[in-house]
């Protein structure tokens, strides 16, 4: 499938400011900030040194920099550091299947990424950016992400349908394992006992930079042993 994305304008990555949201690229031989659209320090996900980046128009956070930072190049590849364009592609596949798909919307005191009415479904989003060929999940420590999936165990209980989806910016990753030992693990693992499925896919950036995403094999994730 291919995703409408905004205007790429191509750069060149600096380096990673002290402060979040921020780093300083190259634009047409001038120096200028831009905004990282990530919650995370891009330092804890990817190898990141002097890269080609992809950058597009900041309609969010003008008062950071006109631009925001999109795509960094490594290893031959751009990988999406967007964290929430994850939302968009989970959306246009929905939208393939769905009339009526809700964003942001707060079911049982749980704002979820979308709800299905029809099917009475909630739908989570995670995105996962890294340039390594096997991770081990959490990658990054998330007490959010903890929370969400206490919430979604009760909702599960409830007679809530779920769909928890992967999002993968990470063009060599071939394998994911989730630490069963985690709270993080221990929490999936009940939730995907009480019958919430698990949907995984890649999206990675073609030679024309068309976002291009494909689904990922049920074994593409597994669990550590006990």
């Amino acid at each position: 499938m291919v995703h409408m994305i905004k205007t790429l304008t191509k750069a060149q990555f600096v380096a990673e400011d002290k402060t979040r949201f921020s780093c300083t690229i190259n634009l047409n031989n001038k120096m200028m900030k831009c905004y990282v659209p990530s919650t995370c320090k891009l330092k804890n996900l990817l190898e990141i040194d002097c890269y080609d980046a992809l950058v597009t128009k900041n309609h969010y956070q003008k008062n950071v920099s006109p631009y925001s930072l999109f795509a960094l190049k490594v290893k031959g590849e751009y990988i999406v550091i967007n964290s929430g364009f994850a939302n968009n592609v989970v959306k246009d596949i929905l939208m393939l299947k769905h009339q009526e798909v809700c964003a942001e919307t707060v079911v049982e005191n749980y704002k979820c990424d979308f709800y299905l009415k029809s099917k009475n479904q909630l739908i989570e989003v995670k995105s996962i950016i890294s340039d390594k060929t096997t991770l081990l999940l959490p990658n990054i420590k998330s007490q959010r992400a903890i929370t969400q999936l206490r919430q979604i165990n009760s909702l599960l209980m409830e007679g809530y349908n779920v769909e928890y989806y992967y999002v993968l910016f990470a063009p060599f990753l071939k394998k994911c394992v989730v630490d069963s030992q985690s709270e993080y693990g221990v929490l999936l693992k009940e939730c995907i006992k009480r019958g919430m499925k698990i949907k995984i896919y890649r999206a990675v950036l073609d030679n024309n930079l068309n976002l291009i995403t494909q689904k990922c094999r049920k074994s593409f994730l597994s669990f550590t042993k006990d």
